[in-house]
């Protein structure tokens, strides 16, 4: 089913941002992680694809809804029909920006997670992902970009890895919220790897949970929780600096 688009930080830099109100605390945490887009109607197995258009859009996505296979878009190269993904957004040239709510109920026909797919060749890459309450049905985001930067809003109850590869970028950058809830595996050259939640080996070696996939070859990778803006990464910085003095100098005072 083919479906149209819906749509070095100085001391001067700190007093700058202070004085804009970055110092007022947060206001209280809303989750907005269950608030099902209003305008649009449950869809699955969507896929648009662009050369030269952007694509942006809110999509709601019912894995449990079944569509004839006569009405379903052709399937990527080397997809076979039990993998077929959720949702795939893809745009040759420009940008692709998503917002997604993925209902929690059952895949068809045994599936066992939900797949969305972001992707660009020279555009950047923006999605954010929010789920029904708890952690099913499992997700897989892939979000990728050649030449573009890639941010990638995560359900609140994200529990999995997180792959991620910046081939000539920076390092991935994940929010202060995100890390609190991360281990780090570590980084082999170009792919960095982090497990989000409570850890569990075994989880992990069936490939039970979430999973996220990021990569872009010369833009930057940003992570971010799906309640959480792209502008609050700076502020993040700026508060564990001044964490990171607060503690210097309390162990120079013992």
């Amino acid at each position: 089913m083919i479906v149209p688009p819906s749509l070095e930080i100085d001391t001067k830099t700190i007093s700058k941002i202070d004085s804009a109100g970055l110092d007022t605390p947060p206001p209280p945490y809303v989750s907005l992680s269950h608030q099902i887009p209003s305008s649009s109607k449950p869809s699955n197995f969507v896929t648009i694809s662009r050369r030269a258009h952007n694509i942006k859009g809110s999509f709601n996505i019912d894995p449990s809804l079944r569509v004839p296979i006569s009405y379903l878009p052709a399937l990527a190269e080397g997809e076979k029909e039990k993998d077929r993904q959720n949702l795939r957004l893809e745009s040759k040239n420009l940008n692709v920006q998503a917002e997604v709510y993925v209902l929690s109920r059952q895949p068809l026909d045994g599936r066992q997670k939900v797949t969305l797919t972001f992707s660009s060749s020279n555009g950047s890459v923006t999605c954010r992902v929010r789920r029904g309450e708890g952690s099913d049905p499992p997700i897989v985001i892939n979000a990728t970009s050649r030449n573009g930067s890639v941010v990638a809003h995560i359900p609140r109850s994200f529990h999995g890895l997180i792959t991620a590869t910046t081939r000539h970028g920076a390092r991935p950058k994940l929010s202060e919220s995100v890390m609190t809830q991360t281990t780090t595996f570590g980084n082999d050259g170009d792919v960095s790897r982090y497990y989000v939640g409570e850890y569990d080996a075994e989880h992990l070696e069936k490939n039970i949970g979430d999973e996220l996939v990021v990569e872009s070859r010369l833009g930057g990778v940003r992570i971010f929780y799906d309640e959480e803006e792209e502008t609050n990464y700076l502020t993040d910085m700026i508060q564990s600096a001044r964490r990171f003095a607060a503690f210097g100098e309390q162990l120079l005072k013992r």
